[in-house]
């Protein structure tokens, strides 16, 4: 497996994800699966600052269908698959801008593979939207997480992204302002590590929800309230 980053325009990235297809009761869909091509298997990276907000918004509505499928996880059972109106994921996008401090993220590392909506979300919806470079790394290239461009990451992790991070306090310490969001699993000891040891420079933001529900609710650490 390459460890190459590959740079991707943002019509090509939309494009190879969003394939538009039939399925009985939903016309013009796209089902999202495992098989994305190298979308989850490689390093790719896409730099949406370099577009307007009207060119991003038009992207937005151009390459991505009505209705999306996404499968759930199947670690209780089999499989299902859920489709979500385009609306609906953008009022999920709408709220992770604002608990994500627009203004002050400058770029998202993420380790969420894109087929889920986790990923779908957070790693190619939210910085459409923020207008910010992303970069996606497979979990299996931890070495190439450090990037000395930026003051403001927004990291998007998985449970492993967690145990990694925990040990590159030097790296973390070198930004001004660490924004950590995490989901799909309970919070590991390691995300409390994290908050304490990097205090007050780390926010740590938890998301509730699932395939079937979407967002649920978020929980932000550390918190005013007890």
């Amino acid at each position: 497996m390459s460890s190459t980053i590959q740079i991707l325009e943002p019509e090509s990235l939309l494009e190879q994800l969003f394939q538009a297809q039939s399925w009985p009761t939903y016309q013009k869909c796209s089902i999202l699966s495992q098989n994305q091509g190298t979308l989850n298997s490689s390093c790719w990276s896409v730099d949406w600052s370099k577009y307007a907000l009207q060119e991003r918004e038009e992207l937005f509505e151009k390459l991505i269908p009505q209705w999306i499928g996404f499968h759930t996880s199947g670690h209780t059972g089999l499989p299902q698959l859920w489709f979500r109106q385009r609306q609906q994921l953008l009022a999920e996008i709408l709220l992770l801008r604002r608990l994500c401090y627009e203004e002050t993220v400058d770029g998202i590392i993420t380790f969420a593979p894109v087929h889920h909506i986790y990923g779908c979300l957070c790693s190619v919806l939210l910085p459409l939207f923020l207008g910010v470079p992303v970069w996606f790394h497979p979990i299996e290239h931890p070495a190439f997480i450090a990037h000395t461009e930026l003051t403001h990451p927004l990291y998007i992790a998985i449970p492993a992204t967690l145990t990694y991070l925990e040990h590159e306090l030097r790296m973390l310490e070198t930004y001004q302002h660490i924004t950590v969001v995490h989901s799909t699993a309970l919070l590991s000891p390691r995300g409390n590590n994290l908050v304490e040891n990097l205090f007050p420079k780390l926010r740590l933001i938890e998301l509730f929800g699932f395939t079937e529900t979407g967002l649920v609710a978020p929980r932000v650490q550390p918190s005013t309230e007890e």
